[in-house]
């Protein structure tokens, strides 16, 4: 459906990623394009679903997904990191 923002979810399986998934496959205007874990290919991931969003719920301390560098900018102009941590820093 044209018009629909696409997007996809890092950490789609953990607590928050799990509860958001639902959210955003009933969403107007969202196309959920599917989500991604520890082991899974992010640059093929990313080259296969084309999202134009990707939201990361990913534990910083784990790095759950590996991200090769520059991989992100390559599909993203800006990625914003959040977290409950403590001198946790944006980007």
């Amino acid at each position: 459906m044209s018009g629909q923002i696409r997007v996809a979810v890092a950490g789609h399986r953990g607590r928050v990623g799990s509860v958001l998934v639902p959210v955003l496959q009933n969403e107007p205007g969202i196309e959920y394009v599917g989500g991604i874990d520890r082991g899974d290919n992010l640059a093929d991931f990313l080259k296969e679903k084309r999202p134009r969003v990707l939201v990361d719920f990913t534990k910083p301390a784990e790095a759950s997904i590996d991200r090769p560098s520059g991989l992100i900018s390559t599909y993203f102009h800006r990625l914003v990191r959040r977290s409950s941590l403590r001198n946790a820093s944006s980007e």
